[in-house]
C-alpha cells in the first residue's frame, strides 16, 4: 500500500508540473489572435487555475462568435467549462438542446431565447474554428489522463539500505543484493562481495528487480533517477556469478515508462529531440553479452493530437517538395510519428497523411513560423 501511495504521489506531482509548465509557457509563446450540441459525454477532468471572469451578460467567452479564441484563453479551464463554452455558440443563437443540463445552465442567461434547432453547418467561419478547438482542448486533457495511465508499472520493488537475497544469475543459490544511498546523489549496489558506485541526480529510495528474458537465467536490477524536471533515466545491472554487468540505461522509470515484454525486449518512454516537449517509446532488445541495444526506427510512434491554427503545407513524401496538399487550419489532426531529427507524420481524421520538417527545434521549415503558430496543443515544459 506504501508503495502506491508514493507512486501515486509521483504521477500526480508529474501531472501537475507538465499542466502548469504547459501553460505557463505556452502562454508566454502563444501569439494573441482579434467553430448543434455536441452528443459525446466528456468526462469532468477538473484543471488548475480555474478562475472564470463572468462578464457581458454572462458569457463564458463574449466574442466567441466573431473573434477567434487562443489558447490563453482555454489552457486551465474545466472540461464543464470548455464544455459549456462550446456549447453557448449555439445557445447565442437561439438553439433548443436536448439534454437537461443545458436547457438548465443556459435558461439562467437573460440572453438566452431558445427558438430552433442550430446545426453546425450553419455557423459562421469563426464560429466553426472555435467549436472545433474547444473541443480539441476537451478531448486533450481526457486523453493525456488515460495515456499517462497505460504507462504505469509494477515489478518487484524493494527498499534502498536494505539487504535482501534473491537469486539473479539461475545457479540455485540466492545473492545479496543492496542497494545503499550514500547521499542525496550517491549510490553503490553490492551483490555478494562486490560493489559498483554510481551517481544520481534526483534520487529513489527503491530499486526494482525484472526480468527481461524468461528464456535466460538471469534477473536484471533497475536503479531509476528521476532527474532534473521530470527527466528520468533509469540504470540496468546483471550479474553473472563473478562480475556486476552495466548493461545500459534507457529513460524512464521502472514504475512509469519502462515495459518489460519478458522475451529479451522492452520500450522506454523518451524525451524527444524535436518540436516540442512530449515522449515516444524507444525499443531495446539484448546482445550476446547481456547489454541493452537500441532498435532503431525510422518513425517513432507519438499519436500525438494538434489543432491547426493556420493552413500549412505538407508533404507527400519527405523530400519531394512538389508533391503536397495544404492543411487547413480549424480541425484536429495527429502527428502519428517522427524521426527524432527533422521529420514529422501527420494524419488527417480521413487517413491522408503528409510530413513537414522542422529546423532549430520548432521552426517549420519553408513556413518561416514557429510550430506553436500553426499548431494548437503544443508543450513547453522545461
Amino acid at each position: 500500500m506504501r508503495k502506491w501511495n508514493v507512486i501515486f504521489l509521483i504521477f500526480f506531482v508529474f501531472m501537475l508540473i507538465i499542466i502548469v509548465s504547459c501553460n505557463n509557457i505556452n502562454n508566454d509563446r502563444i501569439e494573441e489572435n482579434k467553430v448543434a450540441e455536441n452528443k459525446i459525454e466528456v468526462t469532468e477532468i477538473e484543471q488548475t487555475n480555474e478562475e472564470l471572469i463572468r462578464k457581458e451578460k454572462d458569457f463564458i467567452f463574449p466574442n466567441s462568435h466573431i473573434e477567434k479564441l487562443t489558447e490563453k484563453q482555454l489552457l486551465g479551464l474545466s472540461n464543464k467549462l470548455l464544455e459549456y463554452a462550446r456549447n453557448e455558440i449555439f445557445a447565442r443563437k437561439g438553439h433548443i438542446f436536448k439534454k437537461e443540463k443545458y436547457r438548465n445552465y443556459f435558461a439562467k442567461k437573460s440572453w438566452y431565447k431558445p427558438t430552433t434547432t442550430v446545426e453546425f453547418s450553419s455557423l459562421n467561419s469563426i464560429e466553426k474554428y472555435n467549436v472545433n478547438f474547444i473541443k480539441f482542448f476537451e478531448d486533450r486533457y481526457r486523453k493525456t489522463h488515460e495515456k499517462h495511465e497505460n504507462y504505469k508499472t509494477n515489478y518487484d520493488v524493494y527498499p534502498c539500505n536494505k539487504e535482501i537475497n534473491i537469486d539473479i544469475n539461475g545457479d540455485g543459490k540466492t545473492e545479496r543484493i543492496l542497494f545503499e544511498l550514500e547521499n542525496m546523489s550517491n549510490y553503490k549496489l553490492h551483490i555478494n562481495n562486490l560493489v559498483i558506485e554510481g551517481e544520481l541526480g534526483n534520487y529513489s529510495n527503491n530499486f526494482a528487480i525484472v526480468d527481461i528474458d524468461k528464456n535466460d537465467n538471469f534477473k536484471e536490477i533497475i536503479i531509476s533517477d528521476y532527474g532534473p524536471s521530470n527527466d528520468y533515466v533509469s540504470y540496468f545491472y546483471c550479474y553473472d556469478g563473478q562480475n556486476i554487468i552495466k548493461m545500459g540505461q534507457t529513460e524512464g522509470l521502472f514504475e512509469y515508462g519502462i515495459k518489460i515484454d519478458g522475451m529479451g525486449k522492452l520500450s522506454a518512454r523518451t524525451r524527444s529531440k524535436i518540436l516540442q516537449t512530449w515522449f515516444f517509446d524507444k525499443y531495446y532488445t539484448l546482445s550476446k553479452e547481456h547489454k541493452l541495444i537500441e532498435v532503431p526506427q525510422d518513425i517513432y510512434i507519438t499519436n500525438y493530437d494538434v489543432f491547426i491554427k493556420r493552413p500549412i503545407k505538407l508533404l507527400k513524401n519527405r523530400g519531394n517538395s512538389d508533391d503536397y496538399f495544404i492543411l487547413n487550419e480549424g480541425r484536429k489532426v495527429t502527428i502519428v510519428g517522427t524521426d527524432d531529427k527533422e521529420w514529422c507524420l501527420v494524419e488527417t481524421k480521413i487517413g491522408e497523411r503528409g510530413w513537414f520538417a522542422v529546423d532549430e527545434f520548432s521552426i517549420i521549415r519553408n513556413e518561416g513560423l514557429d510550430a506553436y503558430k500553426i499548431f494548437g496543443g503544443l508543450c513547453y515544459a522545461d
